[in-house]
């Protein structure tokens, strides 16, 4: 007797489905089909997509699957719709924390959609400015050794609170998982308040030399489970449809790798390359190891696939070929991640960028999940290695060790993989990874490795013989020397039909039947391509197909773009929100017009500041924790005054009496006075705003021009009310009077000038309209009325003017064909605010970006003149009736809104003409 079952993966860009029959413990596949995953308008609901490939199937198997929303016979599937698990990250120092929170982050397969650090370089408005923009699933936060820094450490929460991004689809609380010291708990619970849902997990850093990632990458795994995918339109009722709770993709393709290495002492690495990410996957001393290197993918991800293994690396494995052309299907397929290659070239270029995305992945993997072990003497004169050749590992929890020729499978899986010749796939997957010793590379053909994941579950035997026979093919077996070998000496002789070859260092030969050649230790009983790959440096590249002359080929491909789609005039309204709480100037019903001031930040981003009272100078005697806290002068709920008394104590009497104080540096609400003596103060800002300049050499009794030696401050520094600028001789201090920036060091009268100063953030109105709606000190609604048309593109900062087809100072330029440096050259000679066109090569992005543009998260640059691009990428042109009903508007008011994301959310760049 036999079943009918349906399994699927609803995948960051396309749905794959299978109908499998199920007779006598084994798997047989029906039939299957794909469909674009559907979580961008119009439909926003993934079931669209699933219901079509699985009604084609139905169709042509003639087998009824589905009634309504329920299905027919037993349905099972993963998901990594919408891109997967994307985590934004916030930690303290970049080169500690930062880099085990991403650790985390990729450890429990999710994607660093971004990260923020106290020590970077970015201001503090910026930071706020960018995490706003941000759609992530989660937040990964840590920061501090135990009994370490806590004010850092809230405030880099303040900003998070301050910023307060929306989950990627907009529902419900955006998680936060604190990892970091856990004596600032209670502060970051308080910073972040009710807006976020806080998860707290033991510290991933406990002190210098620990790590404990674990307990942090379970909790992130188990919040994707339980919360995050939930939030994918559509994913409830698919949930509600299968048999067995769904899972994420890489956790499906992690059941099957385990099954499949279960009781092998070799170990296996896979590699599963996605549109938005690629994932790795390692098996090494009886545990799997996965990591999700964000942002490289094969679609949503290619630019910044590009911009992170740099254009000369891509381009070396595509020699005489245009870099315009290249560039342009690279951006092409960013934009629009569903189209495939309709040609070998756009082939090829995917097989480039994929080459290095494995490698750049590799590498990451490596880096996360294992340490470099030291190989000491005996060990090199015994296997006649190097680390740099054969390279040893242990575990991050130290439970085992292994050697990169231990990895005795090499597992391709994705698109990209599956859909590629053999002899290609073997190239990417050698190219990529550069195995150690005897490796079969292998592709999972149908790649349906996540689909026999999650269908282990109730099937395991089934499902792992399926994967064995049906998914997995052997492409090619390699063979690499271990010993360190010198250029151009000979590394290894192959023994085969037509006799000895002997292949030198720096040099590789492939074999396309390699059955019967006997490579140094190993002979070839398969019939199977055999590369000996002798190179001796990881920049060394293979030859595409592994052929000596470079591939040719011809590039027919037509541009892929989108017609202009012009809305029917009519209302609509925007929303404009300043980066942190500020002053909102208007009111419901006001009338505003271009240039109108809606709202603005005044001041920098409040602080939070903390005073240990047990640290502060001159306080050295010895109480007990309740003595400290008893000698403290105000409770939580008080607003002190810069220089007021927060503790006091006096010691001795008469004539030995002495009385230690600590003042308040900055007018502030006390929010938290805890053991054994740190008063928590969230800035009030009150600043006047006016210079103060500090006679600083007389006090000190030094001259003008010797400033410099007892300064404590530099030019540029923000400093607190009463810190000190100067100490001289016999501690005498002089010290500031008002919280602000060192704006002023005077050598020649030897005074140092403060000044609270701040760049305002503005919100002015693009065009004329009425208020329709305010949040307080946050955000406002504004109605215009007007033709709406969506782009696919936006660069540099939002900007209004009147639309016009000749250039001219402060205008919308509207230009006919695709977009070039000339034109861009005129219109900023012009003072055009921004341009308006149908296409634009890559080439030309990157050149006016300075750089290839990554992660699509644009939109806001301080570019000289804003782009809008309407249509495509390339050569692409208005058609005579857009061009017609676009060059109409000239003369009109309008607005362009530039911000685009591909991912976490998807949102287009648009203008607005204005019409009466």
């Amino acid at each position: 007797m036999s079943d009918l079952l349906i399994v699927s993966d609803i995948g960051s860009t396309t749905t794959k489905v299978l109908l499998l029959e199920l007779s006598a413990g084994r798997l047989a596949l029906v039939d299957s089909a794909d469909e674009p995953t559907t979580v961008e308008s119009p439909h926003e609901d993934v079931r669209a997509g699933l219901f079509r490939a699985v009604d084609r199937i139905a169709r042509k198997t003639h087998h009824p699957l589905r009634d309504g929303d329920r299905f027919l016979v037993p349905y099972f599937t993963t998901s990594s719709a919408g891109g997967g698990l994307q985590i934004l990250v916030i930690a303290l120092a970049s080169w500690d924390t930062g880099v085990m929170a991403r650790a985390v982050t990729c450890g429990a397969g999710g994607v660093v959609l971004d990260s923020f650090t106290i020590d970077d370089e970015t201001p503090r408005v910026e930071k706020i400015k960018r995490m706003s923009t941000l759609s992530p699933d989660l937040v990964v936060m840590a920061g501090g050794y135990e009994d370490g820094a806590v004010a850092a450490v809230v405030n880099m929460a303040q900003l998070l609170a301050l910023s307060a991004p929306r989950p990627k689809y907009g529902r419900g609380k955006l998680p936060v998982v604190f990892c970091g010291n856990t004596g600032a708990r209670d502060y970051v619970r308080e910073t972040l308040g009710n807006g976020f849902e806080i998860h707290f997990t033991e510290n991933i850093r406990p002190s210098g030399m620990g790590l404990n990632l674990r307990p942090a990458i379970e909790r992130v795994h188990s919040l994707f489970m339980d919360h995050v995918m939930q939030m994918a339109p559509g994913y409830r009722g698919v949930a509600a449809s299968a048999s067995a709770p769904v899972i994420p993709t890489p956790s499906g393709v992690e059941r099957i790798l385990s099954l499949h290495g279960k009781g092998s002492t070799q170990g296996i690495l896979m590699v599963d390359i996605g549109g938005a990410t690629t994932d790795v996957f390692s098996l090494a001393g009886g545990r799997v190891q996965r990591t999700v290197s964000a942002n490289l993918g094969m679609s949503y991800s290619l630019s910044n696939l590009l911009r992170e293994a740099g254009s000369s690396m891509v381009f070396r494995h595509l020699p005489g070929l245009d870099s315009v052309v290249i560039r342009d299907r690279i951006l092409e397929k960013t934009l629009f991640p569903t189209i495939t290659p309709d040609d070998e070239f756009g082939a090829l270029v995917e097989h480039a960028c994929a080459a290095e995305g494995v490698g750049l992945a590799f590498g990451q993997h490596m880096d996360f999940s294992y340490r470099r072990e030291r190989v000491g003497f005996l060990d090199r004169l015994k296997l006649l290695t190097g680390c740099k050749f054969d390279a040893k590992f242990k575990t991050i929890d130290n439970t085992s060790s292994f050697r990169l020729s231990d990895f005795g499978t090499l597992i391709g899986a994705g698109g990209v993989l599956a859909h590629a010749d053999p002899l290609r796939a073997a190239w990417i997957l050698a190219q990529g990874f550069h195995p150690r010793g005897v490796t079969t590379l292998t592709v999972d053909v149908r790649f349906h490795s996540p689909h026999m994941g999650v269908l282990s579950t109730v099937h395991p035997l089934p499902a792992l013989d399926y994967y064995r026979e049906n998914c997995l093919r052997a492409v090619c077996r390699v063979v690499t020397p271990l010993r360190a070998v010198k250029k151009g000496r000979q590394a290894m002789t192959v023994k085969g039909p037509d006799g000895p070859v002997n292949v030198m260092g720096g040099d590789f030969l492939f074999i396309r039947d390699g059955r019967g050649c006997k490579a140094g230790d190993w002979e070839e009983t398969e019939r199977i391509p055999l590369l000996v790959d002798c190179r001796t440096e990881e920049t060394e590249a293979l030859p595409v197909d592994f052929q000596k002359d470079p591939i040719r080929v011809s590039v027919k491909h037509a541009p892929h773009s989108r017609s202009a789609v012009f809305n029917e005039p009519g209302e609509m309204e925007h929303t404009f929100s300043l980066p942190y709480p500020g002053e909102i100037l208007v009111r419901p019903g006001d009338r505003v017009e271009p240039g109108t001031l809606l709202g603005q930040n005044r001041l920098s981003p409040p602080m939070v500041y903390f005073i240990d009272v047990r640290g502060e100078a001159g306080y050295t005697t010895n109480l007990s924790t309740g003595e400290v806290l008893s000698r403290i002068t105000i409770r939580p709920g008080d607003e002190v005054l810069p220089g007021a008394v927060v503790f006091r104590h006096e010691v001795g009497s008469g004539i030995s009496r002495a009385v230690h104080e600590v003042r308040s540096p900055v007018r502030g609400h006390v929010t938290r006075v805890s053991p054994p003596g740190l008063i928590c103060l969230r800035e009030i800002q009150d600043y006047d705003g006016k210079p103060h300049v500090v006679d600083v050499a007389s006090p000190l009794g030094i001259k003008p021009k010797q400033l410099g030696r007892f300064l404590k401050v530099r030019r540029g520094e923000f400093v607190l009310r009463g810190q000190a600028l100067a100490v001289g001789q016999g501690l005498v201090t002089v010290k500031s009077p008002s919280a602000g920036t060192v704006t002023e060091v005077g050598k020649k009268d030897g005074t140092v000038t403060v000044q609270y100063v701040t760049d305002p953030v503005r919100l002015e109105s693009p065009l004329h309209g009425t208020v329709s709606g305010v949040v307080p000190e946050h955000s406002l609604r504004v109605s215009f009325r007007g033709v709406r048309t969506e782009g696919v593109l936006g660069l540099g900062k939002d900007a209004c003017g009147t639309l016009s087809t000749v250039p001219g100072k402060g205008v919308l330029l509207l230009v006919k064909t695709s977009l070039t440096s000339e034109d861009i050259a005129r219109a900023e000679g012009a003072g055009a605010a921004a341009v308006i066109c149908p296409g634009i090569p890559g080439e030309l992005v990157s050149g006016y970006l300075g750089g290839d543009p990554g992660v699509i998260l644009t939109g806001g640059e301080d570019l000289p003149v804003s782009i809008l691009v309407v249509s495509g990428v390339g050569s692409t042109g208005f058609a005579p009736e857009e061009w017609r009903k676009l060059s109409a508007m000239s003369g009109h008011h309008g607005a362009v809104f530039t911000t685009t994301r591909i991912r976490a959310g998807v949102e287009r760049p648009w203008f607005l003409s204005e019409q009466e």
